[in-house]
């Protein structure tokens, strides 16, 4: 709940009375989007949860996750390479990792312009998934790596500590290149 309240609140500060119908449209679409994530990682007990049939993939979470960036065009995520079943250890972390991701890539990056996408590679080398995340912008200026505030923290807490793994975050010539590499 935590991490929705953090979510929400640059949301909801920007909103002045009367509310702007965009913004809680937006807000909206964020709320679902992590909805969608959360009923990944939803015990078979919970409603909803007969329709995972399977293990959730990496390229289920991350459409699910892009939803409200993405605004129903598939070609502004672009998932290449090993899509692989999750474990619902892993799960919960990558989400949130991924959401960190998408959420600074829609107020900094390349989901601010129509224009930009954001392309994700995973590949499975022995017992490791390497992802990389690479934005492609098409704004005047790409975004910069993060600082190291708290987005940038959480992300390298979740990855190093809870998915035994790396995450290097750097600019590239079109963007923000997320580097990752966990234990599967």
């Amino acid at each position: 709940m935590f991490v929705v309240l953090l979510m929400m609140t640059p949301s909801t500060q920007e909103l002045e009375p009367p509310a702007n119908p965009a913004r809680c449209t937006v807000l909206d679409a964020k709320l679902s989007a992590l909805a969608r994530a959360h009923s990944l990682v939803a015990p078979s007990s919970l409603p909803g949860s007969e329709l995972l049939d399977q293990m959730p993939t990496l390229n289920a979470l991350l459409r699910a996750l892009a939803d409200p960036f993405v605004s129903g065009d598939g070609s502004r995520l672009r998932l290449t390479g090993d899509s692989l079943p999750l474990s619902m250890q892993t799960l919960t972390p990558l989400a949130l990792t991924f959401g960190e991701l998408m959420t600074n890539a829609s107020k900094y990056g390349a989901f601010r312009s129509h224009e930009g996408w954001v392309e994700v590679s995973c590949h499975r080398q022995g017992s490791n998934l390497t992802i990389d995340w690479l934005e492609h912008s098409k704004c005047d200026q790409p975004a910069q790596a993060p600082d190291d505030g708290f987005g940038s923290r959480l992300m390298r807490s979740l990855v190093e500590e809870q998915l035994n793994g790396t995450i290097d975050c750097h600019n590239s010539p079109t963007g923000l290149h997320v580097a990752m590499t966990i234990a599967i």
